[in-house]
């Protein structure tokens, strides 16, 4: 055995031998860098949230269900209001079917910024969170001020009943809001935020690169997985 050379270990039949791991390093190709930075990318993303909320403000005002009631005059000459049967149930049924519009809209553009891969990061689910909080609250905005002008405020102590008449029937704008505190409202605008988030959490759960395949990619190495010859009967072999 000449220097040069290592000394051979021989190995029986029943033995794989294994060919060692090998490490190369990945390479960054400047062509495919993106147009846009992350930040111009999220604002994208943004413009095109709150644009949708104003659409969907606009949607809402024209679907969401108007609550009819009754202005009576009392024997005191007094003045009550009244909902007719259940239509109190259209203020709950209205807003959640604004929230839940908004919040439609918020997941599919979180699945669509997704599918933008080279801004795929937290600048992105930042973008997305802050563009669907204010789609939410243009579209709370839009819409409440499009019911108020297709239904009027309810006047009820102002309101002019026909003569020979002690009822008047009117129809009530539908809320946008769940309550009028300020917990109810922020609940009710971090509803679609929070769900965008969470839409953008689960597809970074399911994506195997760590890098989540955007730019720039990882520059560390990778490493190949070991790969077994079969053994062949009767032969010895040596390494």
């Amino acid at each position: 055995m000449s220097a040069g050379e290592e000394p051979g270990v021989a190995m029986s039949a029943g033995e794989e031998p294994v060919t060692p791991a090998t490490v190369t390093s990945a390479v960054v190709d400047q062509a495919v860098a993106p147009r846009f930075s992350h930040v111009k990318a999220a604002t994208v993303v943004v413009g095109a949230l709150c644009v949708a909320g104003v659409l969907v403000g606009a949607l809402w005002s024209v679907i969401a269900p108007g609550v009819h009631g009754a202005i009576a005059d009392t024997r005191d000459n007094g003045r009550v209001f009244v909902h007719l049967g259940n239509q109190a149930d259209n203020f709950f049924i209205a807003t959640t079917l604004l929230t839940g519009m908004a919040a439609v809209v918020a997941v599919v553009v979180s699945a669509a910024a997704w599918q933008w891969r080279a801004h795929r990061g937290p600048v992105m689910v930042g973008g997305i969170a802050l563009g669907a909080l204010a789609g939410s609250a243009l579209a709370a905005g839009v819409g409440a001020a499009l019911v108020r002008l297709r239904y009027g405020a309810l006047d009820i102590a102002g309101s002019q009943l026909d003569e020979g008449h002690r009822i008047k029937y009117v129809v009530e704008a539908p809320a946008v809001f769940y309550g009028h505190t300020p917990a109810q409202i922020a609940v009710t605008l971090a509803l679609a935020p929070c769900l965008a988030a969470v839409t953008y959490m689960f597809c970074v759960v399911a994506c195997v690169r760590d890098d989540l395949d955007a730019w720039p990619p990882v520059t560390g190495p990778l490493y190949r997985v070991p790969v077994t010859v079969p053994p062949v009967d009767g032969v010895n072999s040596t390494a």
